[in-house]
């Protein structure tokens, strides 16, 4: 914006220069106009309009971020869960199939390779129930952290007491 100051000055002149020990009074107006700053100020002016519009895209683009986290999470659980359901399926029916191979060898109908057959089923099923509980842990800290919560409570989840829960993992 233009200024408008103005001045007064009083000085008292010494005896050894000219105008020998005489009052000397100065007093003035000055105008400025910043035209050369007005450029430059403009530009500011647009810099700063530009940096808040990528601050107001990029925190946008947090939110998309976020919420594509939330429900990739959200599917993961759910896939996670039913991998989880049709292994505990499939150790039932491997643990069945066992059994009947195991009543079927007592009785002589089937041979040592036969049980071994159904016992190796059995503990590839075991196993694979095992990575399915590990991932769904996975999916659940994932989840979490996700939606900005603390996933310290699913360490217990690692333990050997949760995992032997019934004695047959």
């Amino acid at each position: 914006l233009p200024r408008v100051n103005g001045f007064a000055r009083w000085d008292w002149n010494s005896a050894l220069r000219p105008w020998a020990g005489q009052e000397n009074w100065t007093a003035g107006i000055a105008v400025s106009l910043p035209l050369l700053h007005l450029a430059s100020q403009l530009g500011e002016t647009g810099q700063a309009a530009a940096r808040r519009r990528e601050a107001t895209a990029g925190r946008e683009a947090a939110h998309a971020r976020a919420e594509l986290d939330r429900q990739q999470t959200a599917a993961g659980i759910a896939v996670a869960l039913r991998q989880l359901d049709l292994t505990e399926q499939t150790i039932a029916q491997a643990e069945e199939a066992h059994r009947l191979v195991s009543r079927r060898y007592e009785g002589g109908l089937s041979t040592i390779a036969d049980l071994l057959s159904a016992q190796s089923t059995l503990t590839e099923s075991r196993l694979r129930d095992a990575a399915a509980r590990w991932q769904a842990i996975d999916a659940a800290v994932r989840r979490l952290h996700a939606l900005g919560a603390d996933p310290a409570p699913l360490v217990a989840l690692d333990t050997p007491a949760a995992v032997a829960v019934d004695g047959s993992r």
